[in-house]
């Protein structure tokens, strides 16, 4: 049987906020890209700071300079430290405009393996792929921090990510949990959730330092014995 990832109760009403104040200014400011140059799926932006979701975007049928000068406004609008890239497809030539013109961008490639935790650390989840991974992390950080859409609850695009956040679901196969695949959602009649993934994006910086793949970031922690806990940057 399948499970929601992320279950609607944990984002109420409660869960906008208007009053533009960050709660914790030295975390860093992490921008996620979800990039489609055509077909059904949109282009997505989501900029997150710490318990803060501060800003949120998305648009249809752009080509990838169009969707890189709308990444390059939103960074120097918000002053962003690090951009996350889904470098699959045509994500790819996005990721390289913006690291030519020196933006610190980071590629994200959802198809890799998921990191490892510590072996005896056994009450972690294990995840198959970096996807899967990812919406793990975004079920902990509702589940478990007071997180805050800056934005009105009858903005269209918040409503969005919220409906996109509390759709997909999750199994387990073995040891591995493995969250429902876009192609699973569209047979249900369920779109893509790009802004979603967008924000899902944003995890990796609390997973990384700035080195490395998932993988060899796993490989260090294990090196340095070195027991992970979930957090916010």
């Amino acid at each position: 049987s399948a499970d929601l990832l992320v279950e609607p109760q944990w984002l109420g009403s409660e869960v906008y906020y208007t009053g533009g104040l960050i709660r914790d200014k030295n975390r860093k400011k992490v921008m996620g890209v979800d990039v489609a140059r055509s077909g059904d799926d949109d282009s997505a932006i989501v900029i997150r700071q710490g318990d803060d979701v501060i800003y949120v975007d998305s648009w249809h049928g752009k080509d990838t300079v169009v969707t890189t000068e709308k990444v390059k406004a939103a960074f120097e609008t918000y002053q962003v430290d690090v951009i996350y890239v889904d470098v699959i497809g045509v994500g790819a030539g996005v990721f390289d405009m913006l690291k030519h013109h020196g933006y610190p961008v980071k590629e994200c490639n959802v198809a890799e393996k998921a990191p490892e935790w510590e072996k005896e650390n056994s009450r972690k989840t294990n995840c198959k792929l970096l996807r899967d991974w990812l919406w793990w992390q975004a079920r902990l950080y509702f589940r478990q921090r007071p997180v805050r859409f800056h934005g009105h609850e009858e903005d269209e695009r918040w409503k969005t990510l919220k409906t996109e956040l509390t759709t997909p679901t999750y199994t387990h196969k073995g040891r591995e949990v493995i969250a429902e695949s876009k192609d699973e959602l569209k047979k249900r009649g369920v779109a893509s959730p790009n802004l979603a993934d967008a924000l899902n994006m944003t995890f990796l910086a609390d997973w990384k330092t700035g080195a490395g793949t998932g993988q060899q970031s796993a490989r260090r922690s294990r090196k340095k014995k070195i027991r992970r806990s979930y957090k916010t940057v």
